[in-house]
């Protein structure tokens, strides 16, 4: 089956996308949501929770920051190997909710026309809804995430009511 590319608006003329490469998948978000790219520190706080691609929390710049295993989170695998010394990219949604860290082996930007935006796969992922697309480039096809989404998913999984956002 044919995917049919969609069409952004004309005025915009490239879309630069930071990219985390896991393994073979290569996941990406609109580069207006990166705060940092850091390695992953040695004093990683384990969490004793049920929600599997939750992988611990780092203490970033006065901030306590929840670590994504992407792999896990779409049920396709899981990181391989010790976390500490990984790259991690911390990106945030939006300035009402604080930011995540999407664990990474390799992280490069890439900057697409937005007509390259394929729609997401139909079947066979989970959470498609956090997907705003595929891309294909010379290094890959990126899944490209919509980060409001992954929090939003997230946050319902975890049992995170508006009101404790709220308090934060």
């Amino acid at each position: 089956m044919e995917e049919k590319a969609r069409v952004l608006p004309s005025y915009q003329k490239e879309i630069k996308i930071i990219c985390a490469a896991i393994g073979e998948e290569i996941y990406g978000v609109n580069l207006e949501h990166l705060e940092e790219i850091t390695k992953i520190p040695d004093s990683i706080l384990d969490i004793h929770t049920n929600v599997k691609y939750l992988k611990g929390l780092i203490y970033v710049r006065g901030e306590v920051i929840p670590i994504f295993d992407l792999l896990s989170f779409f049920d396709i695998g899981e990181i391989k190997g010790d976390l500490k010394g990984k790259l991690g990219i911390i990106i945030r949604a939006s300035k009402e909710i604080g930011p995540i860290c999407i664990v990474a082996d390799n992280v490069f930007i890439e900057i697409v026309s937005p007509n390259s935006v394929s729609e997401p796969p139909k079947v066979g992922i989970k959470f498609r809804e956090t997907i705003i697309g595929r891309i294909i480039t010379p290094r890959g096809s990126i899944t490209y995430l919509n980060p409001q989404k992954i929090i939003e998913r997230h946050q319902e999984i975890a049992g995170i009511k508006e009101e404790e956002r709220e308090l934060e």
